[in-house]
């Protein structure tokens, strides 16, 4: 299974799916996001450790490639 980096432990995604309370229909719904391989993000649940960083320059860089590759004209 998918693991996660969270609050500094490892998890498999379907555990931290189990604890956030998501049903096991829903799941596949929600938009995972992935960076050179590795999961970053779970849309609306939580951004991955390995991807987190307290300084604003270097989040808006994430976002910035997410939104400039997937902006609708």
């Amino acid at each position: 299974g998918e693991e996660f980096s969270l609050h500094g432990q490892t998890k498999r995604l379907k555990k931290l799916f189990q604890e956030w309370g998501v049903p096991p229909w829903l799941r596949e719904r929600i938009p995972l996001i992935y960076f050179n391989d590795k999961l970053a993000a779970v849309v609306g649940y939580a951004m991955s450790d390995l991807f987190f960083t307290k300084e604003c320059s270097d989040a808006w860089i994430f976002v910035d490639c997410f939104t400039e590759q997937y902006t609708i004209d």
